[in-house]
């Protein structure tokens, strides 16, 4: 047998034969009915125990991807009839807060469940950054399924670029990513937060409004420059209108901090626009959880706020509010609020055509792809 494992990594010995075995395999370097050498012989030849050889080939077996035949050996056997797609999502889908994440995944199921050949694997709370060193149960998880499952893939919901190779080093599985913008690259699929600074602004600007403050919430995960601003600035260019208001707000996580944070800070910005006399006529906000806190100190300081929907020219106290929002997630804001929605659907959809190039061998889609968002009043 002329392919070779390299053993690299602190994963058991058996782990790393069965990965390598796997892989070959798979990727078709190992054909079905191909013979396999006897253990013995191999671990001569690659210099590893036979005993680890020989649970690694077990372990096969039992997932279907060998066959032992009584006095002729172990032969490789046809590809399983349907293969797993692995699902990586940063935060736990738990988590009250976390409507975007299962939105996504819950349309992801959705396009996985009509490919005849693929099942749905899901392993969320793996978390935004990671090492090699955290053993989370969510990483134990996909480590138990990787030996009893045969993965054609991975859709990777999570910031850090490698975060797949990490938990299972080695394994070389086509991936897609959706990443606002990852450190170390580009993901696959992104949420083209450009074109909602650009589109907000036009839009506010078509309803007779110039002076815009944007309340830009972002958590501290290192995902690398966001190009919203971008987008703003490029408007108001476009539009003659003056510079935007920016507010920068910061939390440690997303969720219920974050929708904390933000309604603290927007209490803090009513209380400066009232004591310099000098409000904005509309308010711009990066996130629907953010825009919760933010709606709740609107409310509780009787700011009015101006309905988009209705085309007559309100009275000059009133405050335009947009938010960004995700299609078919409704939050109670019972002021009225207008919505740049992102759509999880069309995002599901994108992950999976392009996983599907990638398993299949098929020309690629160029990417990133680009998602962008509608406003809707």
């Amino acid at each position: 047998m002329d392919l070779k494992p390299v053993i690299q990594t602190s994963d058991p010995l058996h782990v790393q034969v069965e990965q390598f075995l796997r892989h070959q395999i798979l990727h078709g370097r190992l054909r079905e009915g191909d013979p396999l050498p006897p253990t013995h012989e191999l671990g001569h030849q690659w210099g590893i125990n036979h005993l680890a050889i020989q649970k690694a080939m077990k372990h096969l077996v039992r997932d279907g991807l060998l066959v032992r035949r009584q006095r002729k050996g172990t032969f490789v056997r046809k590809k399983p009839a349907r293969f797993a797609i692995g699902i990586l999502v940063a935060a736990s889908l738990m988590e009250q807060s976390h409507y975007f994440g299962r939105a996504v995944v819950h349309y992801l199921q959705l396009e996985i469940q009509q490919k005849p050949d693929w099942i749905c694997r899901v392993y969320d709370g793996i978390g935004h950054t990671l090492d090699a060193s955290q053993n989370l149960p969510s990483h134990q998880h996909l480590r138990s399924d990787f030996q009893n499952h045969v993965y054609a893939g991975i859709i990777q919901l999570v910031p850090q670029f490698d975060a797949f190779q990490l938990l299972i080093p080695g394994v070389d599985l086509p991936i897609v990513r959706l990443a606002p913008l990852l450190k170390n690259a580009p993901g696959d699929v992104m949420l083209d937060y450009g074109h909602f600074g650009m589109e907000t602004i036009r839009f506010l600007s078509q309803q007779g409004i110039q002076k815009i403050a944007y309340l830009r919430a972002f958590c501290n995960y290192d995902w690398g420059k966001i190009p919203d601003l971008d987008g703003v600035q490029k408007a108001c260019a476009t539009w003659n209108l003056p510079p935007v208001e920016i507010h920068h707000l910061k939390a440690d996580t997303g969720g219920t901090h974050l929708e904390k944070a933000s309604y603290e800070k927007t209490l803090r910005l009513i209380e400066t626009w009232k004591s310099k006399r000098q409000w904005p006529e509309a308010l711009l906000v990066s996130d629907d959880i953010a825009m919760r806190g933010a709606a709740m100190a609107l409310l509780q300081k009787n700011i009015p706020i101006r309905d988009l929907s209705k085309p007559q020219r309100p009275a000059s106290s009133q405050l335009a509010v947009v938010t960004m929002a995700n299609e078919g997630v409704e939050h109670l804001y019972v002021s009225p609020i207008a919505r740049y929605e992102l759509s999880p659907q069309k995002i599901a959809l994108e992950l999976v055509r392009i996983l599907g190039e990638k398993i299949n061998g098929a020309s690629p889609t160029p990417t990133p792809v680009m998602i962008q968002g509608q406003i809707k009043t």
